[in-house]
């Protein structure tokens, strides 16, 4: 009837309201959940699997959706079998396939990390760069420290980070020259 037909419309559906977690595979995007809120009961099946089978033999017209943590692979995939399994299409995302980038201050952490969500989020992929004081970084002959805050480019302090080869401090040791 008309009044089931709008309540459908209301409830949340697989794929666009909920995804599965990385380690289970949608059961098929569109479907709708049973009350208010999807659960994987509703969306879900066990691990994504190599019996996972779609009708296609490239990722682009398998219809695969890949579970949360996953992303599709390039359209022009050819499936090693026909038809496509789900771990034919489906990539882990990681900070580096993520094209995670991280904020100033901050540089990637592993590139490899496994992200929970697409995109990935800098508390997975980045960490702070130390500081120069904080790495107790020591200049070589003839370079001066910068302050201990100096925040380094990169998670290992270098020369270039925390030394300068000021030639006025050279000239006239640690003291400002007078004018």
């Amino acid at each position: 009837s008309a009044a089931v037909y709008s309540l459908e419309k209301l409830r949340p559906v697989c794929g666009r309201d909920y995804r599965c977690s990385v380690d289970h595979s949608a059961k098929g995007p569109g479907t709708v959940c049973a009350s208010s809120a999807c659960t994987d009961v509703d969306c879900c099946s066990g691990p994504p699997s190599l019996e996972d089978s779609h009708s296609s033999t490239t990722c682009g017209s398998s219809g695969i959706a890949c579970p949360l943590g996953f992303t599709v692979k390039a359209a022009d995939t050819s499936c090693p079998s026909s038809p496509c399994r789900t771990m034919d299409c489906c990539a882990r995302v990681t900070c580096h396939s993520g094209g995670h980038r991280c904020p100033s201050g901050f540089s990637v952490n592993r590139a490899d990390a496994v992200c929970s969500t697409f995109p990935c989020r800098d508390a997975e992929c980045c960490k702070a760069n130390p500081t120069c004081g904080a790495e107790h970084y020591r200049c070589s002959a003839g370079y001066y420290p910068k302050p201990s805050d100096t925040t380094c480019s990169t998670l290992t302090c270098r020369q270039a980070d925390c030394c300068t080869a000021d030639t006025m401090r050279k000239l006239y040791g640690e003291a400002d020259p007078i004018p």
